[in-house]
């Protein structure tokens, strides 16, 4: 019984706070990739997203001329190029 008693007042679960939220595909989200302060997400809408972790804001999205196609990698590579893969090869 003492057992029982000490389980159910047991503290109850920190809930999590977003820091900031935005719409960021009209996509599914297939790709993330971090560096520094930046994430970059790739979506099935076939575009990228850049924001800034730092200063919690988008700084904007990026379309492969002609369409592309849905964004399924990214990588950094050093601290200054960002590579990606799609559906379209």
């Amino acid at each position: 019984p003492a057992a029982a008693s000490s389980a159910s007042s047991a503290a109850a679960p920190a809930a999590a706070t977003p820091l900031f939220a935005f719409k960021a595909h009209d996509g599914c989200i297939r790709a993330a990739a971090a560096a520094a302060d930046h994430l970059v997400t790739g979506s099935t809408d076939n575009t990228l997203g850049v924001y800034n972790l730092r200063k919690r804001r988008a700084h904007g999205s990026l379309l492969q001329e002609g369409g592309g196609g849905a964004v399924s990698a990214l990588s950094f590579y050093g601290g200054t190029h960002l590579l990606s893969g799609g559906g379209d090869g």
